[in-house]
């Protein structure tokens, strides 16, 4: 066997020792990172797709500009029950998301785990 070919063999040996050695490190390090990174943003996503910040800052006013009594109560009432359906499906986009990260996180001790039992 050539030394070229030798070279290539042992190279792609340590390269793949080096690689499955690194990856638990990668996983809790920079890849825990990103993975919570994401998460985060698709929590803020979530938020601004249901418009809740908009929703909370106009809650005491009117709907469609009307005034007087009868408009307020029925805006508010409105706006509460729209406001808390949108807050339960945030709640629960909320919890999909960290539980994904909490997923990210336990994975690999559960798969060793099972894999040494």
């Amino acid at each position: 066997m050539s030394t070229f070919a030798h070279n290539i063999i042992k190279n792609s040996f340590l390269d793949s020792i080096w690689r499955i050695l690194y990856f638990p490190i990668w996983w809790y390090s920079r890849g825990l990172k990103k993975t919570a990174l994401f998460c985060l943003e698709k929590i803020k996503n979530g938020w601004q797709a249901l418009a809740l910040s908009i929703l909370l800052k106009n809650f005491f006013k009117p709907m469609y500009g009307q005034k007087g009594p009868t408009a307020y109560i029925l805006s508010i009432n409105a706006h509460f029950w729209r406001i808390l359906f949108r807050l339960i499906l945030f709640l629960l986009w909320l919890v999909l998301w960290l539980l994904i990260l909490t997923l990210w996180i336990i994975l690999p001790l559960f798969i060793t785990w099972q894999l040494i039992i």
